[in-house]
């Protein structure tokens, strides 16, 4: 997947702007609540939270003092799919998702929420996505990486040919009894890491 750009309306300090992203890797900086996170932010809730939702998600990115919904587009390129899918929350909401690529698409309200949904588990690991992601102001204790199929393949892929795997499983209980109780909690070197952090 490619995000082309992505761009906000009344959402959060933000009024309007578009951050287009390059082919190579785009760096977004500017000082504190220049609207840095909330590009992430709004990709997300793009993603995850109908235009119809109250959740204090929603109501976290409404700007303070204004009668207004907050908004964000996104223009993206992901397998063989070229599309812009937008929202808006809370006052006049919407959902509107253009497909330009493979063929012509245009879908509305939840139908778009759930095509764009089936387009991006059809071309994106979301699962892996969802455990790579780092939002603002929660913790950033190491992501559920056990049931990421994604994960598991690769993995088996750079196990190579299949044969006994005691000594690897030895290896790595010896390793987690090292860092960890019997209750999963750390301990030794990695508890007093996680202190000094």
């Amino acid at each position: 997947m490619r995000l082309v750009r992505v761009t906000l309306r009344h959402f959060r300090g933000v009024q309007e702007s578009t951050v287009r992203f390059g082919d190579g890797v785009t760096v977004v900086v500017g000082p504190n609540e220049a609207g840095k996170s909330s590009v992430a932010e709004a990709v997300r809730l793009l993603r995850t939270t109908k235009s119809s939702s109250r959740s204090q998600a929603v109501r976290d990115v409404k700007p303070v003092g204004l009668d207004v919904g907050p908004a964000a587009e996104v223009e993206l390129r992901t397998g063989p799919y070229a599309l812009v899918y937008r929202k808006r929350w809370l006052k006049s909401p919407m959902t509107e998702l253009d497909v330009t690529a493979p063929s012509r698409e245009q879908h509305s309200g939840d139908e778009a929420h759930q095509r764009f949904a089936a387009i991006l588990s059809e071309t994106v690991d979301v699962d892996l996505w969802e455990a790579l992601e780092i939002v603002q102001g929660e913790s950033l204790d190491q992501p559920e990486l056990a049931r990421i199929s994604a994960l598991h393949r690769a993995l088996d892929d750079s196990a190579g040919a299949t044969g006994d795997h005691d000594a690897l499983m030895a290896a790595v209980l010896a390793e987690r009894d090292r860092l960890l109780t019997a209750a999963g909690k750390p301990h030794g070197t990695y508890a007093q890491s996680a202190a000094e952090i």
